[in-house]
C-alpha cells in the first residue's frame, strides 16, 4: 500500500502513524488545484527560508542501503511551493505552484538483494521496493497515455500520479533529468530509463502564465 508522509512534522513516529491511518488525502478542486489535507503548510520569504525547510525534510527522508546503491532513497520525495505576487501600481493578483520532485530509482528486486534476508535485506525494504516500482510503472502508464492523446489517463492508478494529475498535463511546463548509472551490468535499467525520457518528450502540453509570498510543503509518497 502507498502512503503520504509529511516529511516536515518534527516527531517521525508521529509522522508514520498519520501516514498509516490515511490522514494525508489528495483532493482536486474543479479550478485544477491539488490540495493534500492535513500536510505542513510553511510560508517563505527569502531563499535562506526554502533551504532551511528542504533540509528538514530531506533529514526526514526514509533511506535505506541495498545492492544496487549504499545510499538508497526509499520514497518518493514532492516539495511544493505555491507563489502569490500581488502588483502594488495595477492591483493585479497572480499566482503559481512549483512542483519539485526527487522520484526514487527503480531497482530490481533480486539485483538489489532486498528479498534475501541472510544478505542484508527485510520485509521492509522488500516492500518499499515494490511501493516505488509500482509507482514508477504508474508513471510510465500515465505518461504514455498522455503521449497518445488518450481519452483516459489513469492517473488514480497511483497516489503518485493522483497527486501529480494537474502537473504532468493540461497547462503545466515540465522538466525531467533522468540520470543513467554507467557501468555495463546496468544497461537493460539505463535503457528503460532513456525510453520513458524519450516518451515524456512527447508529451505536448499547452503552459499557461503564472506568477510569484510564497507557502510551502513538503511530503513523501511510499
Amino acid at each position: 500500500m502507498q502512503d503520504v508522509r509529511d516529511l516536515l512534522v518534527s516527531s517521525p513516529s508521529a509522522a508514520a502513524a498519520a501516514a498509516a491511518a490515511g490522514k494525508y488525502e489528495i483532493k482536486h478542486d474543479k479550478d485544477g488545484n491539488t490540495s493534500v489535507v492535513g500536510l505542513t503548510v510553511k510560508e517563505v520569504r527569502t531563499m535562506a527560508d526554502v533551504d532551511a525547510l528542504m533540509k528538514v525534510a530531506a533529514a526526514a527522508r526514509s533511506t535505506g542501503a541495498t545492492h544496487s546503491n549504499a545510499h538508497s532513497s526509499r520514497s518518493h520525495s514532492v516539495y511544493t511551493m505555491r507563489l502569490y505576487l500581488d502588483h502594488g501600481v495595477t492591483a493585479q493578483s497572480r499566482s503559481g505552484i512549483l512542483h519539485m520532485i526527487d522520484l526514487a530509482g527503480s531497482e530490481r528486486i533480486a539485483k538489489s538483494g532486498v528479498n534475501n534476508m541472510e544478505a542484508g535485506g527485510s520485509e521492509k525494504l522488500l516492500k518499499e521496493t515494490q511501493n516505488i516500482n509500482k509507482s514508477l510503472s504508474c508513471l510510465s502508464t500515465v505518461v504514455m497515455a498522455l503521449k497518445a492523446g488518450a481519452s483516459h489517463v489513469p492517473f488514480r492508478n497511483s497516489k503518485l500520479t493522483y497527486l501529480l494529475q494537474h502537473s504532468l498535463g493540461g497547462n503545466c511546463k515540465t522538466l525531467m533529468l533522468c540520470n543513467l548509472n554507467p557501468l555495463h551490468a546496468h544497461t537493460s535499467e539505463s535503457l528503460a530509463t532513456l525510453r520513458f525520457a524519450k516518451a515524456v518528450t512527447e508529451v505536448t502540453n499547452a503552459p499557461g502564465a503564472a506568477g510569484g509570498v510564497a507557502a510551502a510543503g513538503a511530503g513523501a509518497a511510499h
